[in-house]
Parts: structure tokens; C-alpha cells; sequence
């Protein structure tokens, strides 16, 4: 009762019931055929198959593919999944695999970006970049790259976070005023030091171990790039090792106590908070605006650059792969020597030369205006 021929010999539908029954080629029959299609699928088992709904929680697949991709990758960049996470688990803890899609994402964003919340654009991307991720590992046979193809995921220019000379000089004269409060004289020694480093950053600072010291300088390679760098061990530097360093650590300046890989790593962390807690106070105290761990390194290479040092050893000596990384750092150098340039020409150009211009009628006068006008 599934299907009615009309005019259809017999030995015609016992050759295109066989052929479909096959599934090897479509037939085209020139009778008219009524079908019912969902039994005619069911029954020829044609119908393709859909993949089953991933129905878990989600909370519970992302913190399994996080634990996988731990297996694999760096600390720093688990640390950053599982803070994308728990933003997100903020936003919505209830949704299974399956229920996320191009609305959810958007809404996320929206979410984010909410007074009450609040991230700027970049942390924003960087949660949905991450938040991407984690989906592709708890189904990698699917493309997530239309469900996010409506929301940022790129990086926007940011306010360079580069000290001016003056403000370096307030920092090193600070020590007076700092010796009454000990910690923060500490931290602001591991300032200097810093910026004395090639703007060495902070994680390989804490990490650096007194059998890097070779001939008058010191041999490491950055944590992010794996780039060598080597650092001329100027007298500043010796005094603030000579002041710190003790015989019974690997360590050449005390920020870290343990050798345990793990241990070693929270804390680093833990150091690294109560350094820019430290950088603050000591911001307020000198009168400048703000201060944070990063900046050493944005200020090394403005104050390079500014000095003439060519981009290709800036670069090398910031340890990064590639010039266009360091040309981030100097963006605003870059803008600072356009207006110098500009100023430059314009002064070679009308050297000697004084420009006078005769003030101009008024432009309605004698084209017509009216009698009160003129």
C-alpha cells in the first residue's frame, strides 16, 4: 500500500523495485508515481544518518578536553583555557554539548562586553579563541569556524605600556624613599633589574639559576620562544644579585624556594600578583601613573629604538623570532619620529623664510550682500 503505478506493467516494477532496493543508481521512471516518502526511506534504508547529539554537559566535556590538551601544551596557555572557562560557566553552566551554537556564542560576547563585566576586546578574543578550542577537542569532526565567524577574535592596538625616560629616572631615584619599607624595595630592585636585562620578562627572571651567569653574562632562553638570550652583566646588576643571592638556592635571585616543577610554577604565579601589587604602591609613592611587570620590557626597547640601536639587534636581544614582534613595542616610538620628520622638513623648507598673510575680505563683500552688510 506504499506505492500506487498507474499504467505500469508488472515486469517494469519488479525491475525498479530491484534497482532501488540496490541502491546503486537513481531511476527516473516517466509514469506518475505517488510515494510516501518517509516509508519509502525507511523502508530502502536510504535515509542518511544523522551524527547523535552530544547531550553532555559541557562543563563536564570542557574539563576533560582541558586535562588532554594538558598532556601537550604549556602551563601558561592551560591556565588561560581554564580561565576562558570559568568566564564562561559564569555566563551559562547549564548547557549541554549540543547546545551551543552561533546565538550562544554571540550572546556570550554580548555578555562580556555588559558594564557589569565588562572585558575589554582582547580578553574577549582571547576567551573565544579558547572557548573555540575546547570545542574542537570534544568533537573534532565538526567546524566551529561559522558559529564564531560573527564575533572578534582578533587583537586590537593597545596603549603601549612603555615608561618615558623621566618616569624610568623617578623609578631608580625611588630607593631613598623606599628603604623604609623593605618588601617593596625588594620588588623594586627586580624593577631595575629588569630593565637593565634587555626587558628581561618576569617569568625568566624568577627562574633564572646562578649556572646561567658565564663570562660576564647571563645565558637563558625566553620561556615563550625559546629564543637564546644573552645579557652583559652591567655592575647594577651584579650589586642587586650580590644583595639577594643566597648559597643555599639554584636560584640566582630569591623569588622562588622550590625546584619541584609544579610547585615552582604556582609559585611564580603567586609572585608574580604580590610583585604588581607591589609596582602599584610604589607607582603611587613616586607619582606616576601606573606600573606593572610588562613594562620593563616595553620601555627597554622604546628607549633602544630611541637611541638609535638598530631593529635588527632590538630585536635579538629581546629575544623575539621575528622583527614585526618588536615593531608592536615600538609603535608610538614610530609616531613620535613621523612628527619629528614632518617638523624636520617643514623647518628645512622655509629656513630663513617668513610667511606673512594679508588678512582676507570678507567673502560676501561686493557679490551681491545686502546694503546692512556692507
Amino acid at each position: 500500500n506504499k506505492f500506487r503505478f498507474d499504467n505500469m506493467q508488472e515486469n517494469q516494477y519488479l525491475c525498479a523495485k530491484k534497482t532501488m532496493e540496490t541502491n546503486c543508481i537513481n531511476i527516473s521512471i516517466t509514469c506518475y508515481v505517488s510515494v510516501d516518502t518517509h516509508s519509502f526511506d525507511t523502508m530502502m534504508h536510504c535515509k542518511k544518518q544523522e551524527p547523535e547529539k552530544d547531550s553532555r554537559p559541557f562543563e563536564d566535556a570542557a574539563y576533560e578536553a582541558i586535562e588532554k590538551l594538558s598532556k601537550k601544551r604549556k602551563p601558561k596557555t592551560i591556565e588561560n583555557h581554564m580561565t576562558a572557562l570559568r568566564s564562561f560557566l559564569r555566563f551559562r553552566h547549564d548547557l549541554r554539548v549540543c547546545d551551543i551554537d552561533r546565538n550562544t556564542i554571540e550572546a556570550y560576547e554580548y555578555w562580556l562586553a555588559n558594564k557589569e563585566h565588562e572585558v575589554c576586546p582582547n580578553t574577549s578574543s582571547a576567551y573565544m579563541r579558547s572557548l573555540r578550542v575546547q570545542l574542537e577537542h570534544i568533537n573534532p569532526d565538526a567546524d566551529y569556524k561559522a558559529m564564531f565567524k560573527k564575533v572578534f577574535t582578533g587583537n586590537e592596538k593597545t596603549r603601549k605600556r612603555a615608561l618615558t625616560e623621566e618616569n624610568v629616572h623617578k623609578v631608580i631615584t625611588a630607593k631613598t624613599v623606599l628603604e623604609q619599607h623593605p618588601s617593596l624595595l625588594f620588588w623594586h630592585e627586580m624593577f631595575i633589574f629588569q630593565v637593565l636585562a634587555q626587558g628581561m620578562p618576569f617569568v625568566d627572571l624568577a627562574f633564572l639559576k646562578k649556572s646561567q651567569v658565564k663570562d660576564g653574562h647571563i645565558e637563558y632562553r625566553r620561556s615563550k620562544s625559546r629564543q637564546p638570550v644573552c645579557v652583559k652583566l652591567m655592575q647594577p646588576m651584579q650589586d642587586i644579585i650580590s644583595r639577594y643571592s643566597t648559597e643555599d638556592s639554584p636560584y640566582l635571585l630569591p623569588i622562588l624556594t622550590t625546584t619541584n616543577p609544579t610547585e615552582a610554577y604556582c609559585q611564580y604565579r603567586s609572585k608574580l600578583s604580590v610583585y604588581n601589587q607591589a609596582l602599584k604602591r610604589i607607582a603611587k609613592m613616586t607619582g606616576i601613573n601606573n606600573l606593572s611587570s610588562y613594562m620593563p620590557r616595553h620601555t627597554w626597547a622604546s628607549i633602544a629604538y630611541a637611541l638609535n640601536i638598530a631593529l635588527a639587534a632590538i630585536t635579538k636581544c629581546m629575544g623575539h623570532t621575528n622583527s614585526n614582534t618588536t615593531q608592536i613595542y615600538l609603535s608610538e616610538i614610530n609616531n613620535t619620529r613621523c612628527d619629528e620628520a614632518c617638523q624636520l622638513v617643514a623647518d628645512e623648507l622655509f629656513k630663513g623664510v617668513r610667511m606673512v598673510y594679508p588678512t582676507p575680505a570678507h567673502p560676501l563683500k561686493g557679490e551681491g550682500s545686502c546694503c546692512a552688510c556692507q
